[in-house]
């Protein structure tokens, strides 16, 4: 049981991860990619390069798990 919880949430995990690459593949095609979700300014070239699927700036970082999927 203890292993299927694991596995559950790193589907869990996986399945959020490729809704934010495609979302920001979407945001390249319409022109607004880099664009933070919450206050709508431009997120920095250093969180992108670590983070290409971020979708919020730094200062709203801690809630991008809050934003809907």
């Amino acid at each position: 049981a203890e292993e299927l919880s694991s596995q559950s949430a790193t589907v869990t995990e996986l399945e959020t991860t490729y809704r934010n690459i495609n979302r920001a593949l979407l945001k390249i095609e319409a022109g607004n990619y880099g664009l933070c979700e919450v206050c709508g300014e431009t997120i920095v070239a250093g969180r992108l390069e670590i983070l290409p699927s971020a979708r919020t700036c730094t200062a709203h970082m801690d809630e991008e798990r809050t934003l809907p999927l």
